[in-house]
C-alpha cells in the first residue's frame, strides 16, 4: 500500500475536465488500497475545507482573492455582483501583468496553500508519492517546492495539458515572453520530477531534440476516461437523438457543417439534443439554421453526474473536431464507454480526436469539407445502421492506456 497525495486545482463535485481524469485515477488507486488524499482549491461558496467523497479524503486550500470573488459571484446577475465580478477581474488581469514573467502563475498565494497543506498532510501520514496535475501551474509549483524539503518522496507531474504545447496566452502583448516563461518553467519541472506522465497525444511535441536530456524522465501516459462499466442503453424512441455534451462554442466546437447537413433529413425523424452551456455566437448560427426548436432542443447546463446518464441514452453521440493537436476534448472518451455510435466532424487531419475514434468501431468520421451529398448519404446510412457490440475486453485491449489502471501500473514502477 502507498501513501499517494494528488494535486489539482479543481476536484469533484465540480471540477475541470482534468479534475475528472483525478477522480478516476484516484477512484482506482483507492480500489487497489492505496491510501489517496486530494488536495485542492475551495470552488463553491461555503464548501467544506476538508471533506470525504467516494471513500476518498479531500483538503481544499484558499484560492485567493479572485477566486473567492467569482465563487461568490457565480451566476448572479445583480448589480452588486457584477460589480464584485469585475473588480476581481481587473484584479485577475493585474495580477497576470505584475507576475507576467512568471506566466502563468498568477497567484503565488495559492502554492503557498498548496504547500502547507501537504507539508500537514506529509507530518501526519509520511507521503510515498506526491502527483502534481498541471494545468493551473500553482500545484506544480508547490510540488517543485515540496521535493526539495523531501527527496526520498517520489514526485511526479501529471501533465494532462501540454505545458509548452498547448493554449498560450500573451503577456503584456507579448507572446515571447509567455513562451520564454513556459520554458523556463519546463525546465525547472522536468529537472525536479521523478517522472513526467505526459500524454500520448503530445508525443509529437516531446519528440523534439530539446526534450532529450530529459527523455527518461517521460513517460507516455493517455486520458485515463475509458469506463468498463459505461455501456449504454437500447431504448427504442420515436425519433432518433443525436446528443452532444459539454461547452459549445465557435473554438470548441462548432455544430454549423452538421446543422448544414441536418436541412437534408427528413425533421420528423431526428431531435439534435445539446446539454452544456452555448456561446451567443453558436446561439445565433442555431437560429440561422432554419431547424425548429423541435429538432435543435437547448437543454442548457447540467450537473456533471446527470451527464453519464444522458450519454447512455443517446441514439448517436456527436464530436466536434478540435484543429490543435494538444487539446482533447475529453468527452470522447466517455462516449466510446459507452459503446454507443459516435458521429464525429472534422476538418483538419491534426484533428485530436481521429486517433482515437479511427479505431472505434462505432464511429463515422464526416470531413466537413467532403462533398455534401456524399456526407448526407453516409449519415443517413449511419443512422439506420446498428452499432456493433464492444464488448470489456475489446475496449481494454483497444484503449489499455486510457484506463485509469494503467496509471497505477506506472505507479508501481516507480
Amino acid at each position: 500500500m502507498k501513501n499517494v497525495v494528488i494535486m489539482c486545482d479543481t476536484y469533484l463535485p465540480k471540477c475541470s475536465p482534468n479534475g475528472i481524469c483525478v477522480s478516476q485515477v484516484a477512484k482506482a488507486l483507492s480500489e487497489r488500497n492505496d491510501n489517496v488524499r486530494i488536495v485542492t482549491t475551495l470552488n463553491i461558496e461555503g464548501q467544506n475545507a476538508v471533506e470525504n467523497i467516494d471513500g476518498i479524503d479531500v483538503y481544499r486550500v484558499d484560492p485567493g482573492f479572485v477566486v473567492r470573488e467569482l465563487m461568490a459571484t457565480d451566476d448572479k446577475t445583480d448589480s452588486a455582483s457584477v460589480k464584485r465580478r469585475n473588480k476581481a477581474l481587473k484584479v485577475s488581469s493585474l495580477s497576470g501583468a505584475i507576475n507576467g514573467f512568471r506566466y502563468p502563475l498568477t497567484a503565488p498565494v495559492q502554492v503557498k496553500n498548496y504547500y502547507n497543506c501537504v507539508e500537514q498532510l506529509n507530518n501526519e501520514q509520511k507521503i510515498d508519492v506526491l502527483v502534481c496535475c498541471y494545468h493551473k501551474i500553482a500545484a506544480v509549483a508547490a510540488g517543485i517546492k515540496f521535493k526539495k524539503t523531501h527527496p526520498g518522496t517520489k514526485f511526479i507531474v501529471y501533465t494532462l495539458d501540454a505545458i509548452s504545447g498547448g493554449l498560450v496566452f500573451p503577456v503584456l502583448h507579448s507572446m515571447k515572453i509567455s513562451m520564454n516563461s513556459l520554458k523556463k518553467w519546463e525546465k525547472k519541472i522536468f529537472t525536479s520530477v521523478d517522472k513526467a506522465f505526459v500524454m500520448e497525444s503530445h508525443r509529437s511535441h516531446y519528440d523534439s531534440k530539446e526534450y532529450d536530456i530529459y527523455r527518461d524522465k517521460l513517460e507516455f501516459l493517455d486520458i485515463p476516461l475509458i469506463r468498463t462499466d459505461r455501456k449504454g442503453n437500447s431504448e427504442q424512441k420515436d425519433k432518433l437523438h443525436f446528443v452532444y455534451t459539454g461547452l459549445m462554442s465557435i473554438v470548441t466546437a462548432n455544430p454549423k457543417s452538421f446543422l448544414d447537413l441536418l436541412k437534408s433529413l427528413n425533421t420528423e425523424d431526428f431531435v439534435f439534443d445539446i446539454y452544456g452551456i452555448v456561446t451567443p455566437e453558436i446561439e445565433d448560427i442555431i437560429k440561422s439554421s432554419g431547424l425548429s426548436e423541435e429538432n435543435v432542443v437547448l437543454h442548457g447546463k447540467v450537473p456533471y453526474e446527470d451527464i453519464d446518464a444522458i450519454q447512455k441514452n443517446a441514439d448517436i453521440l456527436l464530436n466536434f473536431g478540435n484543429a490543435n493537436p494538444c487539446m482533447i476534448p475529453c468527452k470522447i472518451f466517455e462516449y466510446i464507454s459507452t459503446g454507443k455510435k459516435i458521429l464525429s466532424f472534422t476538418h483538419s487531419e491534426k484533428d485530436s480526436s481521429l486517433p482515437y475514434l479511427k479505431i472505434y468501431p462505432n464511429a463515422l468520421i464526416i470531413d466537413e469539407n467532403g462533398d455534401t451529398e456524399q456526407n448526407v448519404e453516409r449519415i443517413r446510412v449511419f443512422m439506420k445502421s446498428e452499432a456493433v457490440d464492444i464488448n470489456k475486453e475489446k475496449l481494454s485491449q483497444l484503449y489499455e492506456k486510457n484506463m485509469a489502471s494503467y496509471f497505477c501500473q506506472q505507479i508501481d514502477l516507480l
